[in-house]
């Protein structure tokens, strides 16, 4: 790693990941929101004393748990339970992609805005996972991308259910 060429692996994104990391970050961050504001209205709380709930909770799941809880409390249609249901699991799954991509260490080869990216992905579910798994600029964005039409469902789900309570 001392000679500088470009098939020499350096640890960190590349400046265009970089920005794709952000983009990933920041959609997931704004669905978050979203149902931090849910679970407020639901609650009948103002959102500063729902904030001081929700900010101790320590992941998307137990937010969609207590999402799940407080729509129960309000006595939903069965439907609505299962698309519920549906958001939360499928919510679960985009939270490990995101969770690998944002939490992984980062390497990338070469120095031009065409460099190789690598998620370093070390886990040990079970069996030991230690790899270099490739990954692009266009990878992170549709992530960003299906992380914001997940943030749509759940939009529009809430505009949905609001019409079914009227």
């Amino acid at each position: 790693m001392t000679n500088g060429s470009e098939s020499e692996l350096h640890l960190g994104p590349d400046n265009a990941a970089s920005q794709a990391l952000g983009c990933v970050a920041s959609s997931w961050a704004m669905l978050e929101l979203h149902i931090d504001a849910i679970i407020w209205a639901l609650a009948d709380v103002s959102p500063y004393k729902g904030a001081c709930i929700t900010a101790q909770l320590p992941n998307v799941s137990r937010r969609l748990y207590a999402f799940a809880s407080l729509v129960d409390q309000h006595k939903p249609k069965a439907p609505l339970s299962k698309k519920i249901a549906q958001f939360i699991d499928a919510s679960n799954k985009l939270s490990r992609k995101m969770n690998r991509v944002i939490h992984d260490p980062w390497a990338h080869k070469g120095s031009d805005a065409l460099a190789d990216s690598y998620r370093v992905e070390v886990t040990d579910e079970m069996r030991l996972t230690f790899n270099l798994v490739p990954a692009t600029y266009t990878d992170l964005f549709n992530l960003s991308m299906e992380i914001e039409e997940h943030r749509g469902k759940l939009i529009q789900n809430r505009l949905e259910g609001s019409e079914d309570r009227a």
